[in-house]
């Protein structure tokens, strides 16, 4: 993992030393630098299994028609919409 700061400086680290080196950090980036690393590097937000108990979005919701990721990819890939334009004033 490597951290650019606001002077261009580049540090790279292993993901295992991260945890201790977030005392280091400024407060104010403490949240979201534990939010980065809980979601990019350990994969937090995919990494759980589902119980016998647990509902799925798809039971929760029948009615609604749920795009894939594999089934946006081919779209973007196949037939791309084409890029929406601003007015910048």
């Amino acid at each position: 993992m490597c951290v650019i700061t606001n002077q261009v400086k580049t540090s790279c680290f292993s993901h295992s030393t991260f945890p201790s080196l977030r005392w280091t950090f400024p407060s104010e980036n403490a949240v979201g630098n534990s939010i980065v690393h809980s979601i990019f590097v350990k994969g937090e937000q995919m990494n759980y299994e589902m119980k016998e108990d647990d509902l799925d979005a798809v039971e929760l919701y029948p009615d609604y028609k749920y795009t894939s990721v594999d089934e946006l990819l081919d779209i973007f890939m196949v037939d791309p919409p084409k890029p929406g334009v601003a007015a910048l004033e």
